[in-house]
């Protein structure tokens, strides 16, 4: 293949690959819990309540175990290692100290900040969002009780694409605002526990190679 050929086919096994990973995160997130409840008897805009926190519980259900699953293999335990890596070297960068590895080894391979945290307070938020959606939109639409239901499930599922983004927005500045040490951070840090928790799986204690790595890849952003 010439370089040209090369470069076409990356770029559409890049694009194949991200496009896949939304596909499948949506089917995994938010088409399946949704079967799953539906299946069980329950009518999200009969009962939006639980539903949500039944439909949450299932989110973080598959969360969790796909999360636990990936860490059984050897090469995601060594990325998770690269991720504790990372924590530690933040860690030590906003403390003010030098970065190496004498001065970052001491330091938790968890941070309140991270993404895993931020999944968990995206669920933790979707859930109180996406219950009051039906009541929404039975204000809105006078006769949204009456449409068939696959029509209100598509209509429902369309509100959860669109206001995904806005939700991922508000749970990035709530996660921000809960790590500071102000009290507005101290108010809110409970949230970060759950996050805290999942870290213990999604992070692992690096070696000092792994820690170098991270310090020239934070230095490199510097």
């Amino acid at each position: 293949k010439t370089d040209t050929e090369k470069k076409k086919s990356s770029s559409f096994w890049d694009y194949f690959t991200v496009v896949f990973s939304i596909v499948f995160a949506i089917g995994l997130f938010i088409v399946l819990p949704n079967l799953l409840i539906h299946f069980l008897g329950l009518i999200e805009d009969q009962e939006p309540l639980l539903f949500n926190l039944i439909s949450g519980f299932v989110r973080l259900s598959v969360f969790f175990i796909y999360i636990l699953s990936i860490s059984m293999v050897k090469d995601v335990r060594r990325i998770f290692q690269y991720h504790g890596a990372e924590h530690k070297v933040i860690h030590a960068f906003e403390a003010g100290l030098e970065l190496n590895y004498e001065n970052i080894k001491k330091y938790p391979t968890l941070h309140k900040r991270c993404g895993t945290s931020f999944i968990f307070l995206l669920i933790f938020l979707g859930i109180l969002f996406f219950a009051m959606m039906p009541p929404l939109l039975a204000l809105v639409f006078s006769d949204f009780k009456d449409w068939s239901m696959l029509v209100k499930k598509i209509v429902i599922f369309g509100t959860h694409i669109i206001f995904l983004p806005v939700l991922a927005s508000l749970s990035y500045e709530v996660l921000k605002i809960s790590a500071k040490k102000n009290w507005i951070g101290k108010s809110l840090v409970f949230l970060a526990y759950p996050g805290l928790f999942f870290q213990k799986i999604t992070t692992k204690e690096p070696d000092e190679g792994q820690v170098e790595v991270a310090i020239a890849s934070l230095k490199a952003l510097l």
